[in-house]
């Protein structure tokens, strides 16, 4: 049985499921791969996707966004903080 991932925000999960990738922030790590792209957002409660999970990086400082910001699904890394809190731990999925 393959992992599950959960995307639960509107912004990042429209983001990946239009370019196939996404970068997302973690509250603590998680383990890298495969797995089932999963939502408790109503629109998406259907979505049948695999996702390669992969580490990025940990982040100090919110300046460190500003590589990643335009493939968050969030306009600006003021809005990804705003919207995902003092997450410290970057992942990129990407659709397979």
């Amino acid at each position: 049985m393959p992992k599950t991932f959960y995307i639960n925000k509107e912004k990042p999960m429209r983001h990946l499921l239009t370019t196939g990738r996404v970068y997302i922030l973690r509250q603590r790590k998680i383990d890298e791969g495969i797995a089932q792209l999963k939502s408790k957002l109503p629109q998406y409660k259907n979505i049948n996707k695999k996702i390669q999970v992969k580490f990025v990086e940990e982040l100090w400082s919110p300046a460190e966004l500003l590589t990643y910001v335009n493939q968050s699904g969030y306009h600006s890394i003021h809005q990804w903080i705003r919207e995902e809190g003092t997450k410290r731990y970057l992942y990129k999925v990407t659709i397979i």
